[in-house]
């Protein structure tokens, strides 16, 4: 039987690490990891950023184990973190098969590729069956030829580009992250020392920010999983975990006010009793849905204001007014509801005088955190 392990490199110096306390689990790997063992594989996953391990500690712990594929999780900020764990893992299992995920290899595979000899395939997209896909491909011992979404070496050292796996329609259909495989105790969100976890309720953003990269990841295409399925991974968290917080990791939650409500009523009918937070765009709330999300356990929003000036949000695509910005924090603070506000500064059209007047705006907002970034073209 093929033995796959999973890895999350470290992320040494991660800023919603050390300011907001967020240590959250790698819920791609743990999708991953759960269809894998639906199909009956041997499964396991390496959370190095939660675990404080080093790239020795990963050497020793690949080496111990001795898994026929590695599966490495890579981010654009992180890429040559994930490029040494998969040189390292080359060099104490030389015929181990290594695969590289998420957005950095999407959307740089053949870069990647070319820039890490040591990677032999790079999954774009969804990786759930296309690594399901590799896994059994290589059981078989046959090659990638007919494996959609994947960028990989032939043997001849050529590189393949495969056409785009098409998106799963209904996430309803994967089962939950495959958390017991991950350090549980060991993750925190938004500061809170009690038992957390992240769950995702959707995948994509139709909206189109020019500096985001979901919307081109998932080609503008959004989709929601049934509230009902939600609310049975909520009460699967709670009764396994003793989960007392969740940070739903959307990349916008609260898209369908719809949804939100189907979703809030759900957990008020089950009187589950749960913390939340999420991530929210002011122009998709109004008060009632903010009532109800506060009454059903919402703590905290984290909303991406990006710039306090007008002509900045409409360069970037962003569809609001500073004036809906201020009302929707105002109703907030009266409800109770903490804010994160995240800004970025150096978009086109950016000067010293409209970065004085973004940071002006953040203090304006009183919000309860607020993050800057500076805009950076990858």
């Amino acid at each position: 039987m093929v033995k796959i392990t999973l890895i999350s490199p470290p992320d040494f110096g991660s800023k919603y690490r050390e300011f907001l306390g967020m240590v959250v689990p790698p819920l791609g790997l743990a999708y991953i990891a759960a269809v894998l063992e639906q199909h009956g594989y041997k499964v396991s996953i390496i959370d190095a950023p939660a675990l404080n391990m080093t790239y020795k500690d990963i050497a020793k712990t690949v080496y111990r184990e001795k898994p026929d594929i590695i599966g490495i999780q890579a981010l654009t900020p992180t890429i040559y973190n994930a490029f040494n764990v998969a040189k390292l893992v080359r060099k104490v299992l030389p015929e181990t098969t290594i695969v590289m995920g998420g957005y950095h290899p999407t959307f740089a595979d053949i870069e990647t590729l070319k820039e890490c000899k040591e990677v032999d395939v790079c999954v774009r997209g969804e990786g759930e069956y296309t690594m399901l896909d590799i896994v059994k491909n290589i059981e078989k011992q046959s090659d990638f030829s007919r494996v959609l979404g994947i960028t990989y070496r032939n043997k001849s050292g050529r590189i393949v580009r495969n056409p785009n796996r098409p998106l799963i329609k209904n996430l309803d259909e994967l089962p939950f992250p495959a958390r017991h495989l991950l350090p549980m105790d060991r993750y925190m969100v938004f500061g809170m020392k009690v038992p957390a976890t992240t769950i995702v309720c959707s995948r994509g953003c139709p909206m189109r920010c020019s500096f985001c990269a979901s919307s081109a990841m998932y080609g503008g295409v959004v989709r929601f999983r049934s509230p009902e399925n939600v609310v049975r991974e909520i009460e699967h968290v709670k009764e396994k975990y003793k989960v007392k917080m969740i940070a739903f990791v959307d990349d916008t939650f609260t898209l369908f006010r719809r949804w939100v409500n189907r979703l809030c009523d759900r957990i008020l009918e089950r009187k589950l009793d749960i913390i939340w937070g999420a991530a929210a765009r002011v122009d998709t709330l109004n008060l009632q849905t903010l009532i109800k999300m506060k009454k059903s356990g919402c703590s905290t929003l984290f909303f991406g204001v990006e710039s306090g000036v007008e002509f900045i949000l409409k360069n970037i695509g962003k569809t609001f007014t500073l004036r809906k910005v201020m009302k929707v924090f105002e109703w907030c603070r009266k409800l109770g509801i903490r804010i994160i506000a995240s800004f970025a500064l150096g978009f086109p059209g950016e000067t010293l005088d409209t970065i004085r007047r973004t940071i002006e705006f953040a203090k304006k907002l009183k919000p309860d955190f607020v993050v800057f970034s500076i805009a950076t073209p990858y």
